[in-house]
């Protein structure tokens, strides 16, 4: 199974007593709620789903990086490593 394509935004609700942030697709549907613990700052939460939701423009451009090793100077080593990533994001 793939992931929901992207782009992917953080979405803050209003609703501080649940302490809540969303990620949502681009047509809108949200992909996952997140839940932000009591002693974190609200600034701190968004910043984290901010992160999370970059993660298809993450992928995709790891993805391009390595198509294109041998017009960049990448270690082997550095390519293993996004290799293993893009792995890890595809649940492989």
């Amino acid at each position: 199974m793939s992931h929901t394509l992207g782009p992917w935004f953080a979405v803050m609700k209003a609703l501080p007593v649940f302490k809540l942030e969303y990620i949502c697709g681009n047509n809108g549907e949200q992909i996952a709620t997140i839940q932000y613990p009591e002693e974190m700052e609200h600034e701190e939460a968004l910043a984290n789903a901010r992160l999370m939701a970059c993660a298809p423009e993450i992928l995709s451009a790891l993805e391009k990086i390595v198509q294109q090793n041998g017009l960049l100077s990448i270690s082997r080593e550095e390519c293993a490593i996004m290799l293993e990533l893009i792995a890890k994001a595809k649940g492989e």
